[in-house]
């Protein structure tokens, strides 16, 4: 995504120094086209990989939130990949390899989650800090009113 990014602003800047900055805007619709197709690209293989499944376990205690990633395949990806990067001198992938790696465990703590949103029917609970950092926790049905106990619980408590 990012090299799309890129390679659309060295084309602008390559029309800008021609003085043909009006073409540019003809390419716009062809480089969006480009930029889903990748994302496509990306989600399928995401999808194939993983299966749509990602493992994770949750310890919640007075501190906040614990997620921790337990699915080995995911861990795999990660290693591979940043032993992947090494040989091949491409420093962007061993650093994939690696932030994959540390995003693999994450704590919220109460007095960061700004939103929770209960779905009983489904027996989920979103917990949002701001747009990008969510923890949704699928419960089961035996233990979803003791998670959602806790949670009130402990957020009350601030």
């Amino acid at each position: 995504m990012v090299s799309t990014a890129f390679m659309s602003l060295v084309i602008f800047l390559i029309y800008l120094s021609h003085g043909n900055a009006r073409d540019f805007i003809q390419i716009i619709p062809i480089l969006g086209l480009v930029f889903l197709f990748l994302a496509f690209l990306l989600f399928i293989s995401m999808w194939f990989v993983l299966g749509n499944k990602y493992k994770q376990q949750f310890v919640i205690d007075d501190d906040g939130i614990y997620a921790n990633g337990i699915d080995k395949r995911a861990r795999k990806i990660s290693g591979l990949t940043t032993i992947a990067g090494v040989p091949s001198k491409q420093p962007g992938v061993v650093g994939v390899g690696l932030l994959g790696m540390s995003r693999d465990q994450y704590f919220l703590p109460w007095s960061k989650i700004k939103k929770v949103v209960f779905r009983s029917d489904k027996h989920q609970i979103k917990l949002i800090q701001n747009f990008l950092i969510q923890i949704h926790l699928h419960c089961y049905n035996d233990n979803y009113k003791k998670v959602v106990q806790l949670i009130n619980l402990n957020k009350n408590l601030e």
